[in-house]
């Protein structure tokens, strides 16, 4: 969960980031044809990550290669190459490989009652994508002490989960711009900024100089 992420302060958006993407999953795949748009399970890759692998790359059009499913050559791939292993928020390190134990996760990382704010919210979504529910349910007493205490001291929480409360939708709307290098982690181990990095002022730096040649262009 995001709550394990640099920006610890509004995590809780996820839930309501993770319903829009349900709800969009579940659009898309009725509305285009399935050599449009594709929906799989981040869990179903782990299980069986040759089978998809195979799959996503004939929906994409390229030759499936075995080096896409075997993670012990991904670091040579990866190596002195602008992409960078991902780097996993729960095992604080890079994941180079297809770890079925990253499925439950959540079952280590939340709190019961965490585990009921979730499942309280994405109730409706989880069922349609044929997740099992825990017999945990949310009290009316810890419901109103989230919103309280978690979810009224946000502006931006606030604001996605009330009006997904009014409308049933949720939104792909973050505390901060992705688009935004100030808000990159270095790619490393994402305690670092990225614009604190070398590499970063650089980046800025050549940014700053295309702006330039833009804006003398055309103004």
């Amino acid at each position: 969960m995001e709550k394990n992420y640099i920006s610890k302060k509004n995590y809780w958006g996820c839930i309501i980031n993770c319903i829009d993407n349900m709800n969009y999953g579940k659009l898309l795949t009725k509305k285009l044809s399935k050599k449009q748009y594709m929906c799989i399970k981040f869990e179903d890759i782990l299980s069986n990550p040759i089978f998809f692998g195979k799959k996503i790359a004939k929906f994409v059009n390229i030759k499936f290669e075995a080096n896409m499913t075997e993670p012990k050559k991904w670091e040579k791939i990866f190596e002195n190459k602008l992409a960078s292993l991902g780097f996993s928020s729960i095992e604080q390190k890079a994941m180079d490989g297809f770890y079925t134990n990253r499925i439950d996760s959540w079952k280590r990382e939340l709190s019961d009652n965490e585990i009921e704010i979730v499942e309280h919210f994405t109730k409706k979504n989880l069922k349609e994508f044929d997740y099992q529910l825990s017999s945990k349910n949310l009290s009316k007493t810890n419901l109103n002490n989230f919103m309280k205490k978690k979810i009224n001291k946000s502006n931006y929480l606030k604001k996605i989960f009330n009006n997904f409360i009014k409308t049933g939708h949720g939104t792909d709307l973050l505390s901060t711009n992705p688009t935004d290098p100030k808000t990159w982690g270095d790619g490393t181990k994402n305690r670092k900024k990225f614009v604190d990095t070398v590499a970063g002022k650089y980046y800025l730096k050549e940014i700053k100089k295309i702006k330039a040649i833009i804006n003398y262009k055309y103004n």
